[in-house]
C-alpha cells in the first residue's frame, strides 16, 4: 500500500471502508511508522475489540494525536476500554468519539476510569 511510503501523513481518514482485518496490518504498520499523525478516523469499519487493541497499542508512538474517531464499529466494552486506556495517555488529545460501539455500563466505567487521573479531551462522545 502506497500509504506506508508517505512520510508526512497528518490526517488518516478511512471511514466507511468495512476494513475489519483486510488492511489492519497495513494500518498498524502505518501508525507505528508515522509519528506526526494528528487525526485518525476509522469510523464505520466493523472493527472489533481485537482490532481496537492492536490499533490502540500504536498510540504511544504517536504523541501528536489530537482526534480519534472510532464511532460506529463493534468494539464493545473491551475495545472501548483499550482505546480509552491508551488514548488517556495522549496529552495532545482533544476529541475522542466512541459512539455506536454497543457498550454497556462496564464500557462507560472503563472510559471514566481511564481518564480519571489524566486530562480529559475537550470532546468525549460515547
Amino acid at each position: 500500500m502506497a500509504l506506508s511510503e508517505n512520510k508526512i501523513i497528518t490526517n488518516l481518514s478511512l471511514s466507511h471502508n468495512d476494513l475489519r482485518y483486510t488492511y489492519l496490518e497495513t494500518i498498524i504498520d502505518l501508525l507505528k511508522k508515522h509519528h506526526v499523525i494528528k487525526k485518525i478516523n476509522l469510523s464505520d469499519n466493523q472493527l472489533d475489540a481485537d482490532a481496537a487493541a492492536a490499533i490502540a497499542k500504536t498510540f504511544p508512538a504517536n504523541q501528536q494525536i489530537k482526534s480519534l474517531d472510532f464511532s460506529n464499529n463493534v468494539l464493545g466494552d473491551v475495545g472501548v476500554a483499550m482505546i480509552a486506556r491508551y488514548a488517556s495517555k495522549l496529552e495532545s488529545l482533544k476529541h475522542l468519539n466512541l459512539k455506536g460501539n454497543k457498550i454497556t455500563d462496564l464500557g462507560t466505567y472503563a472510559i471514566e476510569e481511564a481518564f480519571e487521573s489524566t486530562i480529559e479531551p475537550d470532546s468525549l462522545i460515547v
